[in-house]
């Protein structure tokens, strides 16, 4: 797809040499043990979107190296100290104050999450 809209063929197997990187990627650490039981999807947007912004306000640039990495799936347990994900970043207290927030949205719990179905519900109509 990235192909036919005139970008390179191999853009998924060689991202490393067309994208850039950022210049500042720190982990996020578990703030204690358990497992990931929640995270809020919008939340995690809009700290993406935050972290893209070069230049907020009306001049409004943004920029594509900013964002998370790695982030594990709910259910993973987590010791204290452990990564759950990685955030890029233009600059180290952009990187901090986004690592925090990312350590607030997630729900980190004692007990494991019970399985879920794949699908949960289907609309007819």
């Amino acid at each position: 797809m990235v192909h036919l809209l005139g970008g390179p063929g191999d853009l998924i197997d060689r991202a490393n040499v067309y994208l850039p990187k950022a210049p500042v990627i720190l982990p996020v650490e578990a703030p204690r043990e358990g497992y990931l039981q929640s995270c809020n999807a919008r939340d995690v947007g809009m700290e993406v979107i935050a972290l893209g912004e070069a230049a907020p306000g009306p001049t409004r640039r943004s920029t594509t190296v900013s964002g998370f990495s790695g982030l594990k799936p709910l259910g993973t347990k987590v010791e204290k100290g452990e990564p759950f994900a990685f955030v890029h970043a233009v600059s180290e207290d952009q990187a901090l104050k986004a690592r925090a927030r990312l350590q607030d949205i997630y729900a980190i719990g004692e007990d494991a999450l019970s399985e879920r179905p794949v699908i949960v519900s289907k609309i007819s109509g």
